[in-house]
Parts: structure tokens; sequence; C-alpha cells
């Protein structure tokens, strides 16, 4: 209590004292092909020269909110930085074209260094953002600027999609989107001709507008947006890249996404909402860092917080909410730039801070183990019939008394199961037929998962390739539901890279790792395993024709068999700490 007591007071004097923000738009640095890209910069008014904090974004330095919470320029200011918002190439105030499907490094070194060596900078650079500015943190730790001392990417991955092991899974209506929305940006801010603009920003709202409808009836390769390739290089290079080389690794490592953690010498402050599926790459690539880093990255943090998707990280007070777990997110990227800017001696904090909803607290751990420490195995069971709303599906910790069992269910990608986010609600799985379900009896004792559980499913499919997706669920007192992790394989990529279609009717061994998780599964409540085939939109649906997602107009409805019993003991394996 008296140290909590002491922040706030030493919050409330800094808010006393006198200060004052310059503010110069469009500031330029010229890059080594002397392209010219523009930042906003803020700094003291006053006062010797100061570390720079940098963010680069794609969303246009002129057009985000000014409620930018964590990101807000005065904050910053005010405890001595100056903060450096840049519009990327190709956006915004920029010159050149958006490099999106190459890794963005050149013009990151360049800016760092060109920061470093201004006046009002005392050669620290530090950089923070989210999404798409975290991906470029980590593209700029990787050209080891000199004057890089710390990076603090938010809700982000180098990895392709969210875990390096989900080889084949496609994300392409996500990413068409995102290109789009993109192209709007670029003309709004006078990268195209007035003719140009006038012609196709109608169009391209329009088809944002029914987005939605698109995407889930035509495959990839048949979306009308390709019209648009021509004009737009964001929209060429998803279909001239992005689609097909969703699976080419070399393409994917030129993106930037397979990156070798192992080789950045910065440190990284990680944070991600326990909500967010990037919660799962940010715990994994915390570790990656502490364990193979070199230099100084190897202290790096990972912070994994309360806060619901889509709403500003920081827990401070509301008008009228005092948060019951208050955590003070700006003030933790101040602690870590005054460390590593400043070289201020900080307090010790553990490095992995890891909210676990079930207990309502944060777990402090030294270090994060992906097997726990100890692990728990439920067998899933049932007399087949695991797929109706009162089904028989169960998790047992003993190992099953007969020699094999098996559920079937019939999945029509025309019909996928709607998808869920991490803390949602997922009773209407019950009244699906698509789905199997295992519960758990009552437990007598909490259960504290600390790592990354995994499933081990015996399977067969009609269907050359299917997905095989398994959500793990909380059933508290009352029937009520959260859904605590998913994960999801790709049948015809279970073994590499390398496409093989499934035998049908042929059983295999899938293993599924169902996130990176803290989660504490309470006495009294319930443990559900869901298997599932779809998690639409979140995962495209896939069509079960083995054909190459991106051309595939055809869709096939598959018989998805799961196996249990000792011959082939279907499994989940919880890490408990």
């Amino acid at each position: 209590m008296k140290k909590e007591t002491e922040g706030v007071g030493e919050r409330i004097k800094e808010k006393k004292e006198n200060w004052s923000m310059r503010v110069c738009y469009n500031h330029k640095i010229v890059m080594r092909d002397q392209a010219t890209l523009r930042g906003n910069l803020y700094l003291p008014e006053r006062g010797k020269a100061c570390p720079v904090i940098l963010m680069r974004t794609v969303f246009r330095k002129d057009t985000l909110s000014k409620s930018w919470g964590i990101f807000d320029p005065e904050y910053y200011v005010r405890n001595g930085y100056a903060v450096y918002i840049q519009d990327v190439r190709g956006i915004g105030e920029s010159e050149g074209e958006f490099m999106r499907f190459c890794a963005d490094r050149q013009d990151a070194y360049d800016t760092v260094e060109a920061l470093a060596h201004e006046p009002w900078c005392d050669g620290n650079v530090g950089m923070f953002g989210n999404f798409f500015a975290g991906f470029l943190e980590f593209q700029a730790a990787a050209a080891k600027p000199p004057h890089l001392k710390a990076i603090c990417p938010f809700e982000t991955h180098v990895s392709l999609n969210r875990n390096n092991d989900t080889r084949g899974v496609t994300m392409f209506y996500a990413h068409i989107g995102w290109c789009l929305a993109r192209e709007v940006s670029r003309m709004l801010s006078g990268h195209y001709s007035v003719e140009i603009v006038d012609k196709y920003l109608p169009v391209v709202r329009h088809y944002l507008e029914n987005y939605a409808d698109l995407v889930a009836n035509l495959p990839a390769e048949e979306l009308p947006m390709k019209e648009l390739k021509e004009i737009f290089p964001l929209v060429r290079d998803y279909f001239d890249i992005a689609l097909p080389g969703y699976d080419d690794v070399e393409i994917i490592r030129g993106e930037g996404r397979l990156m070798d953690l192992a080789q950045l010498e910065v440190p990284a402050l990680l944070l991600a909402g326990w909500r967010e599926t990037s919660r799962n790459t940010m715990i994994e690539h915390g570790d990656t860092l502490r364990r193979c880093g070199k230099g100084n990255a190897a202290l790096s943090e990972v912070i994994i917080g309360n806060w619901k998707s889509g709403e500003p990280m920081s827990m401070g007070e509301t008008a009228l909410h005092i948060p019951e777990n208050h955590f003070h997110v700006e003030g933790e990227i101040l602690r870590w730039f005054d460390r590593w800017l400043k070289g201020k001696s900080q307090e010790k904090k553990a490095p992995f801070r890891l909210f676990d909803p079930g207990q309502g607290i944060f777990a402090e751990l030294d270090e994060w183990k992906e097997n726990g420490v100890q692990s728990v195995t439920w067998y899933l069971e049932s007399q087949g019939h695991a797929n109706t709303a009162k089904g028989d599906g169960r998790l047992k910790t003993d190992h099953p008394g007969y020699l094999s069992g098996s559920d079937n269910c019939l999945y029509d990608p025309k019909n996928p199961a709607p998808g869920g986010g991490y803390g949602d609600d997922c009773r209407a799985s019950r009244e699906r037929e698509d789905i199997l379900v295992y519960t758990s009896g009552i437990l007598d004792k909490d259960i504290c998962v600390r790592g990354v559980p995994k499933v081990i499913l015996y399977a067969s499919s009609s269907a050359p390739d299917t997905d095989f997706i398994a959500w793990l669920v909380d059933v508290d007192c009352e029937g009520g539901t959260v859904l605590a992790g998913d994960g999801i394989v790709r049948a015809g990529y279970r073994a590499s890279w390398d496409f093989e279609p499934l035998e049908p009717g042929k059983t295999y061994r899938f293993e599924i790792k169902v996130s990176d998780l803290v989660y504490t599964f309470r006495k009294g409540h319930r443990l559900r395993l869901e298997i599932r085939n779809s998690d639409f939109p979140k995962f495209e649906a896939n069509r079960n024709t083995g054909k190459r997602p991106e051309t595939d107009n055809g869709r096939r409805i598959a018989k998805n068999t799961v196996y249990h019993g000792t011959q082939t003991a279907s499994r989940l394996i919880l890490p408990c700490g």
C-alpha cells in the first residue's frame, strides 16, 4: 500500500511541474534512396538534448486519434522525451511506395540514425507501437541501427499468422481487407491523381462495405477486388505474392515473418491483452529473446494485461470506474525507456507478468515453461454421441478402459461454425452437431495452467484435406462458459510446409497447440474441450477439396472422425505450474 501511494504522489507532483511542448509537423528525413519520409515531432520546449521515442505507422500520423492513450506524446514529453510519429514509405505524407510484402528495414535504420544525430536528441532512440507498427519495430531491431537501444511492441508478431506451426492456414480475407483499407488511406492523402480517386474511391468503399458477403462466398482468386490490381500496388502484391505464396517459406521469410529472433540485440518490452490472439506470440517471442537473444535482448520482458480486445491498453481510471486490477501501462513503458534510454536504476520486475483471468490476478514468472512444471492428461471418451446438445463426450484423467471408440461429424464448408474470441461465451457450440464436445466432471481443486496445452488427436476424414480446431473452455458452476484458448492444424500440412493430402478413412495422429496460456480453472468448475472443423471468420473455412484455396471454387462435405480408447488415445495435456 505504501508503495502504491508513493507512485500516485509522484505522478501528481509531476503534473504540477511547469512544462511546455513544441510540435514540428512534417519533419523530413531523407532515406538512402533519396525518398523523403515525414513525421510529426513532439519535444520539450526547453532543456538539454533528450532521448527520442519513435513510432513508424501505416495509419497516417495526421489522422491518428488524439485519444492515443498509451501513445500520447504529451505524457512522454512531460517526462523528458521527444516523440516522433512517422508515416512509413508510401503512406500519408511520406514519399515512395509502401513495402507491404518485404521487410522494411532500411528505412527503419535510416530513420533511427537520422534522429540520433539531431541536436535535440542525446543519441538514444527507442521505439513503440502496436500491430503493424510493432512488427516494424522488430524489423528495425533486425537492421541493428547503432543508436536503437530498446523497443516496446504491442499485439504483433513476426511469425506467419499466429504461431509458427500453423502451416498452410490462410488468412486471405483479412489480408485483402487490410490492403484495401490502406489504399483508401493513400487515396485520401494524395498519393493518386484526382482522376483515379474520383473513379476508384467509391469502388473500393463499396467492396469494403460488402466485404463480409464477398469473402464468405467466393474463392480469393475470384474476388472482384482483383480488377484493381493494375491500379493499386498493394492489391497487386496481394494477388501476385500473398495468394500464391502463402505456403512458400522463402516468400514468408522475405516478408520478415520468419525472423530469427535469436539474432536481435536490443531488449523488448512485449505487451498484449489477454483476449488478443497476439498474446501467444508475445509470450513466445519474449521467451525466445530471453533464452536465445544476444546482449540486452536476453533481458526482455512480457506483460499480458486484462484489457479487452479493441480497447485502449491503459487500465487507468475512467470517469465512473476504478478498475480492480489497476495497471498503469504508460508508467510501465516509461519505466522501460527510463531504464534503457536514460540509464535509471529500476525496481526489479518479474520478466513475465501474465494476467490470470481465472484468479483475477497477475502471475509473475521468472521463466516461461512451455510444458509447465508438471502436466495432467485428460483423455477423450464417449459412447459415440459427443456431437449432440446433450452429448456424452467426457474428459477423464483415467486411461481409457476400452480398446477403441469414435465420434463422427459432418462438416459443410457452406455452413462454417462461427468463431469466438478469448474470454467469449461459447455455449452456442452445444447446439451444433458439427462440433464434438468433451466435458470433465466437477473439479475438486484448482488447476493452474502455466504453459502451452496440447491436444493429441487421432482422427480421419473422408476428404483429402480438412481442419481440426481445438477450443479449451472453462465452464462455471452455473453453466456459463469462457473460451480460454484455441489452436488449429490444417490436415494437409500436418507434417511440414509441403502439402500432403489425406488418404480417405486413414487414421492420423495430429498435435494441436492450444494457446500460450496462464489460466486457473477453479474448483467447482468443469473443463471442456471442443473439437471443431471451422472457426469462421478467424480462419477461412477449409473447402475440403485439397486444392489450392486461392483458386478453389468447389466445396465438399467431409465426414470427420475422432478416435479414442487405448489404441487411439486422443487426449488433452495441460501444463501446470
